[in-house]
């Protein structure tokens, strides 16, 4: 197995005026947020493909600053977003763009955030099918993300992590569910976040794991993890954790009105944007 990977791919950040009419309503339904952020890439769709979004590398996770009120979407791509695509009269500064080569190498650590739909696969006699119960509980959701760090009997050739982590250093939250009534694609989607710190194990599952996503409903803001390698390793005192990472509790130490969840906004290079999770 070698020990390291390479990703390369473009990393956005726009930020939007939560009052802006538009805004307010794309954040009601998941398919209009899809809308909005495959906009920027309109001149790029390959003509007749049936998942554009896949094909190009799209990936995307959104936060909310409700004391700024302001929507922070944070896109990863295989090609530059055009900015011209967003609403611009609903942006509140210029959408910044940054290309993104990281090599992944066996041993490093990253604190990590990552949105999930923890959805179970149903095992029949016969088949595998992803029509299982959602359960987007704190210890639900650490359980389905603890399952694929690492390849298992029960997942065999199914994609995995790649990474060992420390349970002490995980913690999980419930976001609210996103609806979509529309009647061609009724939508109901479950989430949870994930965040902590895992380290690599398998440096070519990871930056697959990077560049293509973790779990189902990635078209609509899932599966997108961000992290910061960790440079300085040192030993955790349980009861005193450092700046940056959260306690293991049901309840984590961060809210809706004082958290920093992304605070590594943009996966590799730092962001000073730290918005709490969209609702």
């Amino acid at each position: 197995m070698t020990t390291t990977a390479h990703t390369k791919f473009h990393h956005t950040l726009a930020e939007f005026d939560l009052d802006h009419p538009h805004i307010a309503a794309t954040l009601l339904d998941p398919q209009d947020m899809h809308r909005m952020v495959m906009g920027a890439f309109h001149d790029h769709l390959p003509y007749g493909s049936p998942s554009p979004r896949a094909h190009m590398g799209i990936l995307f996770t959104t936060a909310v600053n409700q004391s700024e009120r302001t929507l922070t979407v944070i896109i990863q791509s295989g090609i530059p977003a055009d900015h011209r695509g967003f609403p611009t009269s609903a942006l509140v500064s210029e959408p910044r763009s940054t290309p993104v080569e990281h090599t992944v190498t066996a041993g490093q650590s990253y604190r990590f955030r990552i949105i999930v739909n923890p959805a179970r696969h149903r095992y029949g006699p016969d088949r595998c099918t992803r029509d299982g119960p959602t359960d987007a509980s704190p210890h639900a959701t650490l359980a389905w993300f603890t399952e694929r760090l690492q390849p298992t009997a029960r997942r065999e050739g199914a994609p995995f992590i790649g990474a060992t982590a420390d349970p002490e250093t995980l913690a999980a939250r419930r976001l609210p569910t996103l609806y979509s009534s529309r009647r061609t694609h009724h939508m109901i989607i479950d989430r949870a976040e994930v965040f902590g710190e895992l380290t690599v194990t398998h440096p070519h599952a990871f930056a697959d794991l990077l560049t293509h996503g973790l779990g189902r409903f990635r078209a609509y803001g899932c599966g997108l993890l961000l992290a910061q390698p960790l440079t300085h390793q040192q030993p955790q005192n349980p009861e005193s954790p450092q700046p940056g990472i959260p306690r293991p509790t049901a309840e984590p130490t961060h809210t809706p009105h004082r958290g920093h969840t992304t605070r590594w906004a943009t996966r590799i290079c730092t962001s000073p944007t730290r918005p709490n999770p969209a609702p």
